[in-house]
């Protein structure tokens, strides 16, 4: 159902990335006091930061347009790479 009132906001530039980046804090912060390694905290942050981050930023600064069903899945790629990554180094250091 579409409203017939628009309400325009104003997102700074950036805002979609502090989420994203806060995001990832909470969860390297999880796994790190899970694990007790510095290595995985980073493997966790960068990942779901960079990733969320572009998407967010690109929701944000398009006001909920549609976005590229092309860019989505190379986000996804990118995403499932760094679980990927994440898990082997996760695995290779508490072993």
């Amino acid at each position: 159902m579409k409203r017939s009132v628009h309400h325009n906001y104003e997102a700074f530039k950036g805002l979609g990335y502090l989420i994203s980046y806060s995001i990832a804090l909470i969860f390297s912060l999880i796994f790190y006091f899970l694990s007790k390694t510095f290595v995985i905290a980073i493997a966790v942050y960068v990942p779901i930061g960079t990733t969320l981050g572009i998407l967010f930023e690109q929701k944000l600064n398009k006001h909920n347009a549609e976005i590229n069903p092309r860019s989505t899945k190379a986000f996804i790629a990118l995403l499932l790479l760094g679980i990927v990554v994440f898990i082997s180094l996760f695995f290779f250091v508490i072993h």
